[in-house]
């Protein structure tokens, strides 16, 4: 018998995933840091943690957020359309490093937060990941086991924790993210669907077929 059960729960991560926001952070954090002094180009760290990049440099962090707030900014193509499907029969959760007023900012301004039923950012842990600690929590607050998990991510970071907390991890490839050697890719949001449906999964929890074709539109 499988350790695994049927998918009652989704947890994605956020940064390429459900959308790309690397721009629009830049930008924000130009905002904030105007008149700082501070050095520029932003690194990647600098990115990821918005709020202690600005903070460091002195910045105003209700700039940065109203920037990120009042930004143009949209989910990834076909997220909406897969989003709507998965809520049918499974919760939503969000586990991502970012921090969460960046997060919920990020999320209420692509119109993305009403799917989520829980949103644990690195602020409510106190390992980032690749520690399990994040999809542990989102399956607390869920009230799901991690075996009915599937976690969705396009690093590596995001495979490892599903794997340390005993969910199963979906690569979202559909940014082009290079391969990172998982069974289990979804090239399109909607695949999605192909692992919570009750064809899609053996009972070994492992896919009937490899979702890795790249979808057309």
């Amino acid at each position: 018998m499988s350790a695994y059960n049927a998918v009652l729960a989704v947890i994605f991560d956020l940064e390429g995933t459900l959308l790309n926001s690397a721009e629009m952070i830049r930008s924000a954090l130009d905002d904030a840091c105007r008149g700082t002094g501070e050095s520029r180009p932003w690194s990647f760290l600098d990115l990821r943690d918005p709020i202690t990049t600005v903070r460091r440099a002195r910045g105003d962090i209700d700039v940065l957020l109203h920037s990120i707030r009042n930004a143009d900014l949209e989910p990834l193509p076909g997220v909406v359309d897969a989003l709507q499907s998965l809520q049918v029969d499974c919760t939503l959760a969000v586990a991502t490093n970012a921090r969460r007023e960046v997060t919920e900012a990020l999320l209420e301004r692509s119109g993305l937060a009403p799917y989520f039923t829980a949103i644990v950012s690195v602020d409510d842990v106190r390992l980032a990941k690749s520690d399990p600690e994040a999809i542990h929590r989102a399956c607390s607050w869920l009230g799901v086991a991690a075996s009915q998990a599937i976690v969705v991510g396009d690093s590596l970071a995001d495979l490892v924790a599903a794997r340390a907390a005993g969910a199963r991890g979906v690569h979202a490839a559909w940014t082009g993210a290079a391969s990172l050697g998982t069974e289990l890719v979804a090239s399109h949001p909607q695949d999605l669907r192909d692992f919570v449906s009750p064809s899609g999964m053996r009972d070994d929890g492992r896919p009937a077929v490899r979702i890795s074709a790249a979808r057309s539109g």
